[in-house]
């Protein structure tokens, strides 16, 4: 990655960070012992300097800080140090609109630090199988026998769509899962005369009417693929719901069979085969659909509106300052919105029904709650000897019960490490339908595809015609099938072919 990139990185390495962001980056090698280390080391009797230094990186995802993760982070950091005096740990905060290009970057270049983020670009060979790992005990666990056990197997395992590779292998650790939904001003509410939740498309064009006559922008949004990406994916996983058991055709391993999310292989096969292509109806309804959002009840001009809450709550200014009324968040919120001036609740996004388009089928809204979309790390395969060890101890401390449980309750966000409480400020995201994991996955070109264009050009901005949005898409996908078919190995396959 070039200099001026990395030097726009924002670097901490206070040795107080909890596991609370999401981003791991990468081991440094030089290493001064900070006075925050040998403070907790003097604590604990501990005289010992550090060995070794592992760097974790990542966007943060609980706060707008662009130093730290915050408290929860830091003292989760703090214990582990104290427990293994011989290892420190640096944060490094990495800008949320680019540190998927700064990841990528350096995996492929084989500079990528100790621990990284799992939302970057990357082929297997450039991360660590951690399977044998996992199939041996977790040192922090009392009695624990294979590490794989302290997760929840409904959101982390072998048989997890998300977390096993093309080849059927974990290379990633999450420290806990993620719910998304809608945060509401309960002012804002009782001000405009409606209540919550709004259930449908319908109510809420209604609704927004009211919020706008009562002085709020109805929805807060900013540039970047982040709140358009989760209206593109949450629409999608509606209208295209009549798809599903045509296209669900294999395991999480890749084996023939079925899953309850479709995997990439799925996805890939649909694109390569025509099956899945833009003259769907569902594509460019959801489209429309997101524009309507968009332009109608929206922030005014919000691409041009920079991000301001990490990944914790869209456009956080507008939403925290009173401005907006409801605003796209995850479970990490709790820290961005402490000290607001109003109570909020959390409700699920409105289901799209047939009173407002015939590509309906009435599936309610989805979105469920994964433990790989979450704070889930990596360990880039350059990383050997003393900092790999390090790094896996790093991993195994930070979702062991005894030290995960104080950090999720910090934080707010939703438990993966079995036996750990889920804290009561989570419940409005897991709500009847939408708590149940979207089975058609993100919508093909939007936020976690191979291109993010369609939320930051083309049609949603006025800038393409619908027709020519869907040309672009095609190609788009076409690339991205290829690619996938290229980096796992399936040019064999009978459908691969062409």
């Amino acid at each position: 990655m070039p200099k001026s990139e990395k030097d726009r990185r924002t670097s901490t390495t206070t040795a107080l960070k909890i596991l609370g962001g999401g981003l791991a980056l990468a081991v440094t090698a030089s290493a001064c012992t900070s006075s925050s280390t040998k403070s907790s080391q003097a604590s604990s009797g501990a005289t010992t300097a550090p060995s070794v230094t592992i760097t974790i990186a990542g966007p943060n995802q609980f706060n707008n800080d662009t130093n730290t993760f915050g408290n929860a982070w830091n003292s989760l950091v703090a214990s582990f140090e104290q427990v293994n005096p011989s290892i420190h740990v640096n944060t490094e905060v990495l800008p949320l609109a680019t540190f998927n290009q700064t990841e990528s970057t350096e995996l492929a270049a084989g500079t990528a630090p100790a621990l990284v983020f799992d939302q970057a670009t990357y082929k297997p060979y450039m991360v660590t199988n951690l399977d044998s790992y996992l199939n041996q005990p977790d040192p922090y666990v009392p009695g624990n026998k294979k590490w794989i056990d302290v997760f929840n197997p409904e959101y982390f395992g072998f048989n997890v769509v998300g977390a096993v590779n093309a080849q059927g292998h974990i290379n990633v650790i999450p420290f806990n899962e993620v719910a998304v939904g809608l945060f509401y001003n309960k002012t804002a509410f009782a001000k405009a005369g409606i209540t919550a939740p709004i259930t449908t498309w319908t109510q809420f064009a209604s609704d927004a009417a009211k919020l706008s006559a009562a002085g709020y922008t109805p929805l807060s949004m900013q540039s970047g693929s982040l709140g358009v990406g989760w209206i593109l994916d949450t629409i999608w996983n509606m209208l295209a719901q009549q798809y599903f058991s045509a296209w669900n055709l294999y395991t999480p391993t890749g084996a023939s069979g079925t899953s309850p999310q479709l995997t990439t292989e799925d996805v890939t096969r649909a694109i390569t085969t025509g099956a899945l292509n833009t003259n769907l109806p569902a594509v460019a309804e959801t489209l429309r659909l997101t524009k309507q959002m968009l332009s109608q009840w929206s922030t005014p001009n919000w691409s041009g509106v920079a991000d301001t809450g990490g990944g914790s709550v869209v456009a956080l200014q507008n939403f925290y300052t009173g401005k907006a009324a409801i605003a796209w968040g995850s479970d990490y919120a709790k820290g961005s919105l402490k000290g607001a001036s109003f109570q909020y609740g959390t409700m699920p996004f409105p289901t799209v029904t047939s009173a407002t388009t015939s590509v309906s089928q009435n599936f309610p809204a989805e979105f469920g709650i994964s433990g790989t979309g979450g704070t889930t790390y990596m360990i880039p395969s350059t990383t050997k000897g003393a900092q790999l060890a390090a790094a896996i101890k790093f991993l195994q401390f930070v979702t062991a019960p005894k030290y995960n449980q104080p950090w999720i309750e910090a934080t707010g966000a939703l438990p993966i490490v079995q036996g750990v409480a889920v804290p009561s400020s989570d419940a409005g995201l897991l709500a009847g339908s939408w708590g149940k994991p979207r089975t058609m996955g993100p919508f093909p070109g939007g936020a976690g595809a191979n291109n993010n264009e369609v939320v930051t050009e083309g049609y949603l901005l006025g800038d393409k015609s619908m027709s020519s949005e869907l040309s672009f898409l095609e190609s788009q996908w076409k690339s991205y099938a290829q690619l996938q078919i290229s980096t796992n190995g399936w040019q064999n396959l009978s459908w691969a072919k062409g």
